[in-house]
C-alpha cells in the first residue's frame, strides 16, 4: 500500500439535526507525534459539510486515509435476501441516495420507512422477532478478538443508532463517488489498485476498538489526564486543551491510532492474502479497521 500523508478520524451521526456536536473530526500528520481536532466552516459540523472538506482536500497532493466511524454495507445474507443479483455495496448507496434524493444532509429517513428493507430496521419499542440476527463478519470478528461489541446496523432505535449514521454514510459515500471519481477510493470495496492510485481512502472505523488496543475498559475518555495516557499508547502527543468530551476523545485517539497501525504494517490494508470468495465477501459488507483480516496460509 502506498503511504499516506495524514490521518484523518470521524467521530459520525445520524442525527436528523442540521448541525450536531457529536460529528468531530480530527487529524494526524505523518511525519509528526501530534494530534489536532479540525475546526467546523460553522460552530458545529454538518453532514454536508464534511463532504465538502474532503471533496477540497481531494485537490491537494497529500494522501489520505480517512477513517469514519460507520458501516458502510450490510450482512451479505440481508442483503442478497432483497437484492439477490447485487454485486457491491455501491450499488447498495446508489440505491439509497435514489430513494432519499429529496432528503437534505444525506438523511436517510425514506428507506428505512419506505424501501425493500423497511421489515428488517428495529425502529421503535422492544426489539421485534423479524430483526435480523445475522452479523457481518468483521462484526463477529471484532467480538471474537475482545475489541468491543460493534452495534447492528440495523438497529435504529437507542442512543447510539448506529445504523442511521450508516444510511448517512453510504449516501455520502455515494456522493463523494460521484463528485471525486478516481480521486477517492473505498476500502475494502473498491480494488487494490485503485486504493493505491488514489487521493483520499475511506474506510470504517470503530473507536471503541482503538481504547481496547489501549487496554482501555468500557468507559468514555471525557479528562485530559486520559487522553494524554491513551495517545501516548500510540505514540502521540495530546493538543493543549483544558477540557474534553468523548467525541472529541474518539476522534483523536482514533486519528493517533490509524497513524500508528499503519506506520507499524505499510501493508495492513492489503487484500491479496485474502481468498477470492472472502473478497468478494467484503465488496458488500466492508470491514472495519484494525479487525484482523483472515488470510490464506501459503502452500507448502
Amino acid at each position: 500500500m502506498i503511504p499516506f500523508d495524514e490521518f484523518i478520524a470521524i467521530d459520525w451521526s445520524g442525527s436528523k439535526a442540521l448541525l450536531t456536536p457529536s460529528i468531530t473530526v480530527a487529524k494526524a500528520v505523518s511525519n509528526k507525534l501530534s494530534v489536532s481536532l479540525v475546526s467546523p466552516p460553522k460552530n458545529q459540523w454538518a453532514r454536508i459539510d464534511v463532504a465538502e472538506w474532503i471533496i477540497n482536500h481531494a485537490a491537494h497532493s497529500k494522501r489520505l486515509l480517512i477513517g469514519i466511524d460507520s458501516n458502510f454495507g450490510y450482512a451479505a445474507s440481508t442483503v442478497h435476501k432483497r437484492l439477490p443479483n447485487l454485486q457491491t455495496a455501491t450499488e447498495l448507496w446508489a440505491l439509497i441516495n435514489r430513494i432519499c434524493s429529496q432528503e437534505a444532509n444525506f438523511y436517510a429517513h425514506t428507506f428505512w420507512r419506505d424501501s425493500l428493507f423497511c421489515n428488517d430496521f428495529w425502529t421503535a419499542g422492544k426489539k421485534p422477532p423479524h430483526f435480523p440476527e445475522k452479523r457481518r463478519q468483521t462484526e463477529l470478528s471484532c467480538i471474537n478478538e475482545q475489541l468491543g461489541f460493534p452495534e447492528n446496523p440495523f438497529k435504529l432505535i437507542g442512543t447510539k443508532q448506529v445504523g442511521k449514521g450508516g444510511l448517512s454514510a453510504m449516501r455520502m459515500a455515494h456522493f463523494l463517488k460521484m463528485q471525486l471519481q478516481e480521486k477517492i477510493a473505498f476500502w475494502p470495496f473498491d480494488s487494490q489498485e485503485h486504493c493505491d492510485a488514489a487521493t483520499i481512502v475511506i474506510a470504517e472505523i470503530y473507536p471503541r476498538l482503538f481504547l481496547k488496543k489501549a487496554n482501555h475498559g468500557l468507559s468514555k475518555v471525557r479528562n485530559i489526564k486520559k487522553l494524554k495516557e491513551l495517545l501516548s499508547f500510540f505514540e502521540a502527543i495530546s493538543p493543549s486543551f483544558s477540557s474534553i468530551n468523548d467525541h472529541q476523545a474518539d476522534a483523536l485517539i482514533s486519528a493517533a491510532s490509524m497513524r500508528h497501525l499503519m506506520h507499524k504494517n505499510s501493508n495492513f490494508l492489503n487484500l491479496e492474502k485474502c481468498s477470492a470468495p472472502f473478497r468478494k465477501l467484503l465488496r458488500i459488507e466492508g470491514w472495519i479497521l484494525g479487525v484482523s483480516l483472515p488470510v490464506e496460509r501459503e502452500k507448502s
